[in-house]
């Protein structure tokens, strides 16, 4: 058509002819053509219509009806636009006047005309901070702006309900917990949430309701398990003990040997419902089940303490003989074991390194398990040692030596800890404690949330004692025990050496810590509180630096070790 134009072929009946004339090879080309002097010259255009096929006019009319109605339907669109913009800015200047009336109102009428989920979404992750601002600062209650969270998603409520109860805002918490559970109704999460906070709030019938929900609405939930558990909990607490202890049988049947499912836990706190019941037989049967299946767990260390029991004396020092089956593992793990062996006694420890990393520990039986742990010990391959002890552990489902145990409370690295428990006066005993927890004695370890190093400090952590530290040092032992030193040291001075608080605050933070020492810390016992730990991770974390502390301290103590003096630690000068 440019050229057509050069030709002087400019004018609309020219330019139509041509077009045409495209009409005998293309036929599709031509009538865009056509459509284009349309867009151009309007109506004018009809009356050349009379040279084409009366097919060809009827395509041409029916596509100019549509180009109509889409040019109608974007003026439309514009125009909708430009009055969602009008209203938009009008909610910005109400919010940046602080006129909470006039942002209320404008909201509501932005979120009842642009209802779909996409507007809904960039409303309120435009105006989220001053509607949060309207409930924390300005004190609005969450009733003032029901017709705006009415809209919100479910992850929205959720995230609102969340940080309101990190405030201790119950009111406004059970309101939007209220809120997201009638637009969501078969939400478990939030059913479970409504639990939680029914529990702390010490409305312990509501709560029950709510996880007997769960247990019988939702059984193949991700929160079954631990309405299960929280179920069982209560009911000891209210001291119903015969539904507690049916509870937790139960959820150990379901469970089977599923660490995770914190078996342990219910294992002994239904020994305490049956003992309650004057059930004494089988309550000492599940005490010893669990003492002999979960040895260094949290609750058989408290099990073995109850029933007088010292966890030095009862580990058997005339373990079974050293006999070593090469027909039980592959040729080239046995080839890996002797040649490093070998390179161990002649001192090129490099080269034994690296044949102990080939070998896969999988394959391994229970006697070459604790050969090669041993091997990875003298390699100073810490980290590796640990892991071989760990994978014996559950091979012989239970230590039966001190040589075992030590395995798996090793000592590494204790020029460094001793040093620096001088320094800071926190015991050796606790830096390890925390240091097999956080990274199994792997100097290199990185976490997904970031922490590095041995004692997984986070980098801003460390900043605190050291102001501009370069991050890669923390993966430097002596940097990464120093710092953490000096910050369980801090804690110890906060929370008086209660190490059930030190072990919360050093894995969650003190932040979090506090919170729950405000919710708890006056109404449970040292145990109840660590159970009521509202991270699933952090209770864990908890019990392993008790249960560690506790080991460290009877194997190379050589004595019986009481809990509350575990539990309970005063600074002072390392041995």
């Amino acid at each position: 058509m440019s050229r057509a134009r050069r030709n002087s072929y400019s004018n609309l009946a020219s330019e139509f002819d041509l077009a045409k004339y495209f009409m005998n090879w293309d036929k599709k080309l031509s009538r865009e053509l056509i459509l284009e002097l349309y867009k151009r010259f309007g109506e004018k255009v009809y009356p050349y219509f009379n040279k084409l096929s009366e097919q060809e006019r009827a395509k041409l009319e029916m596509a100019i009806v549509a180009i109509k109605e889409n040019g109608a339907a974007a003026i439309q669109e514009a125009k909708k636009e430009d009055e969602k913009l009008r209203l938009v800015e009008a909610i910005n200047t109400a919010m940046n006047k602080g006129n909470d009336g006039d942002f209320k109102s404008l909201s509501i009428e932005y979120l009842r005309k642009y209802n779909n989920a996409p507007d809904r979404k960039k409303y309120y992750s435009a105006y989220s901070g001053f509607l949060e601002n309207l409930i924390y600062t300005k004190r609005r209650s969450a009733s003032f702006i029901s017709n705006i969270l009415e809209h919100c998603d479910r992850d929205y409520l959720e995230k609102m309900a969340l940080k309101l109860w990190q405030r201790s805002d119950w009111k406004n918490t059970e309101y939007v917990l209220k809120m997201m559970n009638k637009k969501f109704p078969y939400y478990e999460k939030g059913i479970f949430l409504m639990a939680s906070f029914y529990e702390d709030t010490d409305k312990r019938s509501k709560a029950l309701d709510n996880y007997k929900f769960i247990i019988d609405e939702f059984p193949q939930s991700f929160y079954y398990q631990r309405s299960l558990f929280k179920y069982g909990w209560l009911k000891m607490l209210d001291g119903d003990n015969r539904t507690c202890a049916d509870t937790y049988a139960k959820y150990i049947e379901e469970g089977g040997d599923n660490y995770d499912w914190a078996i342990t836990s219910a294992m002994y706190f239904r020994s305490r419902c049956l003992n309650s019941i004057s059930n004494k037989d089988e309550a000492l049967e599940l005490k010893k089940e669990l003492i002999s299946k979960y040895p260094f767990s949290f609750y058989a260390l408290i099990a073995m303490d109850e029933m007088g029991m010292d966890v030095v004396k009862s580990l058997d020092e005339s373990i079974k003989p050293k006999v070593y089956n090469e027909d039980s593992i592959s040729p080239q793990d046995v080839y890996a074991i002797n040649t490093a062996s070998r390179l161990i006694r002649a001192g090129v420890l490099d080269w034994a390194r690296k044949e102990l990393g080939s070998i896969n520990l999988d394959r391994l039986n229970a006697e070459y398990l604790e050969l090669v742990s041993d091997m990875f010990r003298f390699s100073n391959m810490h980290d590796m040692a640990f892991i071989a002890a760990g994978k014996l552990l559950l091979n012989l489902k239970g230590y039966n030596s001190i040589e075992h145990a030590q395995a798996h409370f090793p000592q590494p690295y204790m020029d460094l800890v001793a040093n620096f428990s001088k320094t800071t006066g926190v015991e050796p005993f606790v830096i390890f404690a925390i240091m097999k927890r956080e990274s199994a004695f792997n100097k290199d370890a990185v976490s997904r949330s970031g922490a590095l190093g041995l004692m997984q400090l986070m980098p801003y952590t460390a900043e605190r004692f050291e102001p501009g530290l370069d991050q890669k040092k923390l993966k430097d032992a002596e940097t990464n025990v120093r710092l953490a030193s000096l910050y369980l040291k801090k804690l110890f001075e906060k929370y008086d050496g209660n190490l059930i608080y030190i072990a919360a605050a050093y894995n969650a933070g003190e932040e979090s810590l506090d919170r729950w020492v405000k919710w708890y810390g006056s109404k449970l016992d040292k145990i109840e509180f660590i159970e009521n730990i509202p991270y699933m991770e952090t209770r864990a974390y908890v019990k392993s630096v008790v249960a560690n502390y506790y080991m460290y301290n009877a194997l190379y103590h050589k004595r019986k070790v009481d809990f509350d003096e575990v539990m309970n630690i005063d600074l002072k000068t390392g041995d």
